[in-house]
């Protein structure tokens, strides 16, 4: 039986983690609806050391397969406003060159601070919301197969 070498082993384990946390990404992706880059970028710090904008940078890239799948299979089933979505779309595109700029020149520990309070933000409104819906005994009616293309009001 031939030795592996320990750089060998310890790449297979490197690789093989890195596929488990795509796969959960993609796990909780489908399942909520996202992209599962602001589940992996935290964890691209801690498992692997990487400072914020290197997992940001990577996490970017690897949404973007996950967000294809996601559109295509909530296109088919709910209806996507796509004026909406195109509204949305262009004007980030247009504030995200300036704020990606802004992003790679701060300390990555101030980067990593002001997402973590993004992400605790964002939870808590969401927590929030679905607290106080449930709370009221809100129903939300069921989307339909088709693609809206409604005007933004």
């Amino acid at each position: 039986m031939a030795r592996q070498s320990p750089t060998m082993i310890a790449t297979a384990i490197h690789v093989t983690a890195a596929a488990g946390l795509g796969g959960m990404a993609g796990l909780l992706g489908g399942l909520f609806r996202v992209g599962g880059g602001f589940l992996v970028i935290p964890l691209l710090g801690f498992f692997y050391g990487m400072d914020q904008q290197t997992a940001q940078g990577t996490a970017l890239i690897m949404v973007v397969p996950n967000v294809l799948w996601a559109y295509s299979r909530c296109q088919r089933r709910f209806g996507i406003d796509l004026r909406m979505a195109a509204t949305i779309a262009g004007s980030a595109l247009i504030a995200a060159y300036p704020t990606a700029r802004l992003a790679t020149g701060l300390d990555p520990h101030v980067l990593r601070l002001a997402f973590a309070v993004f992400l605790a933000a964002t939870a808590g409104t969401v927590a929030y919301r679905a607290w106080r819906g449930a709370s009221k005994g809100e129903y939300v009616r069921p989307r339909t197969g088709r693609i809206s293309t409604g005007s933004i009001s």
